[in-house]
Parts: structure tokens; sequence; C-alpha cells
């Protein structure tokens, strides 16, 4: 898997296939494969070669993973109505999907809806209180709002928080960034 991924770097689309299909054991042409690339490319921020990609495993991954990865995708080109819709449906599936809540969120902070991303904050920490980058984003989100004594409280609540520990499967895992 690693050497498919640093391939991919490399721009060595075949040879990363090939090798993603002997981790998976397959002949590298199908889509977990492709699911695969998709997220190596989203992690370098190719977005459109990821759109691409994820259009081709679209019929045999996890549907929660490829709306959130496309909403990735496309939030990371600019096109935050669509991502907001991609999020959407993954909470139609699954509606306390934490990557796809924060990355909503996030999202709707883009286009200027604070509100409806402090709602989407508020449902990661109605399940999970501590999680500090969350806390973050939504002392952000307050703070647009001009709701400034809540931004403090949510500010402070997050400094409180040595080390979050609790498993980060947020891309890049900080905050203010769109999560795959």
């Amino acid at each position: 898997m690693n050497k498919g991924d640093c391939l991919l770097r490399q721009g060595r689309v075949e040879d990363a296939m090939k090798s993603f299909g002997n981790a998976t054991g397959t002949d590298g042409n199908n889509s977990y494969t492709w699911s695969f690339i998709s997220k190596s490319l989203l992690n370098q921020g190719k977005y459109k070669d990821a759109l691409e990609f994820l259009e081709k495993a679209a019929q045999h991954i996890d549907k929660k993973v490829l709306w959130n990865d496309k909403g990735t995708a496309l939030s990371g080109l600019g096109r935050c109505y669509e991502a907001v819709q991609c999020y959407d449906n993954v909470l139609k599936i699954d509606p306390n999907y934490e990557t796809s809540l924060n990355n909503k969120g996030l999202c709707l902070m883009s286009l200027e809806k604070y509100q409806e991303a402090i709602h989407c904050f508020n449902r990661i920490l109605f399940l999970r209180p501590n999680v500090k980058h969350v806390l973050m984003n939504k002392y952000e989100a307050l703070t647009k709002l001009g709701k400034i004594k809540d931004a403090e409280k949510c500010y402070e609540r997050a400094r409180k928080i040595k080390d979050n520990k609790q498993k980060q499967d947020f891309h890049g895992g900080e905050s203010f960034q769109i999560n795959a």
C-alpha cells in the first residue's frame, strides 16, 4: 500500500495500480484499487483526479466513504454547495458520522452559514464533548456570528483539553481543514 502511495506521488499511476493490486490480491484494475488511489490523491490535494477514481470505484465501495470522499474532493475544488450535498448523503446513511458532520460544518462556514455549521459541530460534541478541533471550529463559527461570550467559553473549554488522544479519522487532524 505504501509503495503504491509513493508511486502515485511520483505520478506513476500504472505502477501504483499494480502495487495497490498486489496489496489487495487483485489485478489492480478494480474498485478497491481505485478507492485506494482516490484516497491517496485526496491526501495529496489532487481533488479533480481523486473525483475521477471515485467515480470508477462508486459501485463497489462503502457508500458512506464514497460520499464523504467525494465531498472532500468537491470542497477542495471550492464547490462547497455540492460538497454539502455529498455530506448530507452520508448523514442519511449514518446521522452520527463525525467526519462528515465536521466536513459539512466547515463547508457551511465557507458559505457563511455559521449557525448551520454550529449545529453540525454541536452534534459531534453531543456524542464526544471533548474533541478539541471541533470545539475550535465551533469557536470560529461563533466568532463570525459575533457571539463573543459563547465563543470565549468554547475556546476556554478547548484550551483545557491538554492532548486530544481520541482517534483522528479526520484528514490532517487539524481544525479548519476539510477531512477525508
